[in-house]
């Protein structure tokens, strides 16, 4: 069975999009994640900043201003079990993570570097251990937490930058 949405490509004609019952649920999964991922993102990327909004891309090194950041998964964000760890998410500068893959072989050394490796393999053994789904109760905790965390994050930044930077807490 196929679902029809329509959508407007031009005030004069209208474009047919169809979809399949299981690209519709995946559509809806997206959703379902949005608000989290944009929590957890803010929080990651905060968290990775200095009191200026300075961070350092854990692939290529280099120093950029906090709007240049993403959060840099090392386990894809497919695996549902690692998509909101503190540790499998780092800063990383959008042309890492968009253009060069998470430029990974890079981003793995530095992450070797930063933590120890106990915690890398903790992290790893999390990924082949767990695949439990999440409930609405988990995802709404796990939001409720990010947001108390942003907040509380956003307070230890500089004053320029948090007055630059206002719709990070809202």
């Amino acid at each position: 069975m196929r679902l029809i949405h329509y959508t407007s490509c031009s005030p004069k004609r209208q474009s047919k999009m169809t979809y399949t019952k299981q690209q519709q649920a995946g559509r809806k999964r997206k959703n379902k994640y949005a608000t989290l991922d944009k929590w957890f993102s803010r929080f990651i990327r905060l968290r990775d900043s200095d009191e200026n909004g300075v961070f350092q891309c854990i692939s290529c090194g280099k120093y950029k201003n906090f709007d240049k950041m993403d959060a840099g998964h090392l386990v894809n964000r497919r695996k549902l079990s690692v998509r909101w760890h503190p540790e499998n998410v780092n800063g990383q500068c959008s042309s890492c993570n968009r253009f060069s893959e998470g430029a990974q072989a890079n981003y793995a050394m530095r992450l070797g570097k930063k933590v120890c490796n106990d915690q890398i393999w903790a992290l790893l053994s999390v990924i082949s251990n767990t695949q439990k789904p999440y409930t609405p109760f988990d995802i709404k905790a796990l939001q409720d937490h990010y947001r108390k965390e942003t907040r509380r994050l956003f307070d230890l930044k500089s004053g320029e930058f948090q007055a630059s930077h206002e719709y990070l807490v809202k």
